[in-house]
Parts: structure tokens; C-alpha cells; sequence
């Protein structure tokens, strides 16, 4: 059996160092006699993906920016192309790290395309058709896409409640931006208040109780 020295325990199954301390095990290890099955380790680590991925957008920016500067000096059409890569590379790093729990992925991707379309419209000199369209709409379909995920993976409720839930106050909050006249078009606004209100009554009514469990343990109520 192998022991630790410093520690002064005896240590069962095969291991390569202490549990304690991290130091190297003295004694001969008997593998049959390990209480937790040894897991094989992923051939591409998140880690490995990151980095690749970095490297394909930075070959990607660069051949784009060269190319711009042989053949076209005049029109930087390169500058949109690294803008959109970078986008790429962000949602694609955020899928890759919470890829081991896909509402929480939803919920991620959904707040980062947000914040990405907000700043292109911006950059393009905001002419509304974030907050007017894609705001509203993108709401809407996270919230039938986290729904139609939680049924097929049979998940329990308290397990996506609160994704659910993110989703639905951003949806409501978007009705400030009408009186701010921020929203020019109001149509798909009203329509994503209107249905995320009678999304919320149901969860009040329905799955009250796991709503409030579920909150009191996230936030430590």
C-alpha cells in the first residue's frame, strides 16, 4: 500500500501523488483497489480549442488585410472582415468554455450577441435596427429555444428557471426604450413585452415555489 511520509496516511488504490500534500507516494499502489474509476482525458482540451481557434482568426485577419493592402489600397473592406472575426471568435471561446452545460451556453451567447449587435449598429451610426428588430425577435426566440432545449433534454424545471427567467426581464425591460424614444418602431417591442408578461404570470403561477427555491439558492436569499 502507499503512504505519504509527511503526511502520515496510507493512501489506497494506484496514485501518483498525495491527496494532502501533493508530494510523491512511497510504497507500491494497487490499482483494483481504486474506489473512483479512472476517466480518460479529453484528446483536445478547451484549452487546445481556444488556441486554435485564435489562430485560425489571426490567419484570417492578417491574409485579409493583406491581400486589402496589395489589391485594393483604397477600400478597406478588411476592417469589416477582422470586425466580424473577432465576433466569430468571441461567440465561438464562449461556446467552447460553457459548452458543458447548454442553457447556461444559451444564456451566454444570447447576452453576448446583445452586446455585439448594439456595436455594430453603433459603428454604423445607429440607425435602430438593433433595439427596433433584432432586440425583440432575438428575445423571443431564446426563450422558445431554452424551452424546446429543457423539454428534450427532460431537464427539472428548478434546472432552467432561472435561465428562463434572465431572458424574460430583458425581454420586459425592453418597453423602457419606447417612452425613451430609443425604439422608433414599436410593433415587435409590444409584442415581446406583451408575451414575455403572460410568460412570467405562468411561471408565477405554475412554478412559483421552484422559482423562489431556485433564487434563494443562486443568490444566497
Amino acid at each position: 500500500m502507499q503512504y505519504c511520509k509527511k503526511c502520515g496516511i496510507q493512501v489506497v488504490g494506484a496514485k501518483s501523488c498525495c491527496p494532502l500534500c501533493q508530494r510523491e507516494l512511497r510504497g507500491e499502489g494497487d490499482a483494483s483497489q481504486d474506489i473512483y474509476p479512472n476517466l480518460p482525458t479529453p484528446k483536445y482540451s478547451r484549452n487546445v480549442l481556444i488556441r486554435l481557434v485564435t489562430l485560425i482568426a489571426v490567419i484570417i485577419c492578417v491574409a485579409c488585410v493583406t491581400i486589402n493592402y496589395l489589391a485594393t489600397p483604397r477600400i478597406w473592406w478588411s476592417v469589416f472582415v477582422c470586425a466580424g472575426t473577432l465576433c466569430a471568435w468571441l461567440a465561438i471561446t464562449v461556446g467552447i468554455s460553457k459548452r458543458r452545460n447548454i442553457m447556461k451556453l444559451v444564456s451566454y451567447q444570447f447576452l453576448l450577441l446583445t452586446l455585439l449587435v448594439l456595436v455594430w449598429d453603433l459603428a454604423m451610426g445607429f440607425r435602430g435596427w438593433s433595439v427596433n428588430y433584432v432586440f425583440p425577435w432575438l428575445c423571443l426566440a431564446v426563450m422558445g429555444l431554452q424551452y424546446i432545449i429543457a423539454k428534450i433534454t427532460k431537464k427539472p424545471s428548478y434546472e432552467y428557471l432561472i435561465y428562463l427567467l434572465i431572458a424574460n426581464a430583458y425581454g420586459i425591460v425592453l418597453v423602457v426604450l419606447i417612452p425613451l424614444h430609443i425604439t422608433t418602431v414599436v410593433y415587435p417591442t409590444a409584442i415581446c413585452v406583451a408575451t414575455n408578461v403572460v410568460i412570467l404570470t405562468g411561471l408565477l403561477l405554475f412554478h412559483g415555489k421552484s422559482m423562489k427555491e431556485e433564487l434563494s439558492r443562486k443568490f444566497h436569499l
